[in-house]
């Protein structure tokens, strides 16, 4: 614990030289890869997870990929909990600025965030006969910039999103 700095490092260890595979075959250890996640702060100071990832040789492959950690996503740079808690501030906050100041962490990195809690929606989103859907075009950026959404009446839900307001863009939306 940094009381100064402002933050709480926690080192997570791992022991294992050898790691089973999809299929039972064992992938063995390549070297490892020092790796940090910001999570969830722990009494007001930001709390970050460290850890030395194992990579592994993919023998059907050839490739050597790392290990996946139980906390974070592939490549990502904060927890599965942190992400969680940042989407449930960004709900809760007027502005994403204001979310990004209560978070700590900057526009490109919220950004990530929502990009990410997007994609895990659209991949559990299931599009059932949908009675009702609504059409409707949206201006941002000062209306220099148009959007055509595609909605579910009923359910209450965004179905897609595509850039313009014209016939190709609603055509793209039914594709």
């Amino acid at each position: 614990m940094d009381v100064v700095g402002g933050e709480v490092r926690i080192e997570v260890g791992c022991d294992g030289v050898q790691w089973a595979g999809g299929e039972g075959q064992r992938l063995h250890l390549h070297g490892d890869e020092q790796r940090q996640w910001r999570h969830p702060d722990t009494c007001q100071l930001q709390t970050i997870i460290t850890a030395e990832v194992p990579r592994v040789l993919d023998p059907q492959t050839g490739k050597t990929q790392m290990v996946k950690v139980p906390w974070a996503e592939a490549r990502s740079g904060w927890t599965l909990l942190f992400e969680h808690f940042a989407i449930r501030v960004r709900l809760g906050c007027a502005t994403i600025s204001d979310a990004l100041k209560r978070l700590g962490i900057h526009w490109p990195q919220g950004q990530k965030i929502m990009a990410a809690a997007v994609e895990r929606g659209l991949e559990r989103r299931q599009l059932e006969a949908i009675p009702d859907v609504g059409l409707d075009k949206k201006s941002f950026q000062r209306g220099q910039d148009d959007i055509s959404v595609m909605t579910d009446l009923l359910g209450e839900r965004v179905l897609e999103v595509v850039g313009g307001r014209d016939r190709p863009a609603v055509l793209q939306l039914w594709e």
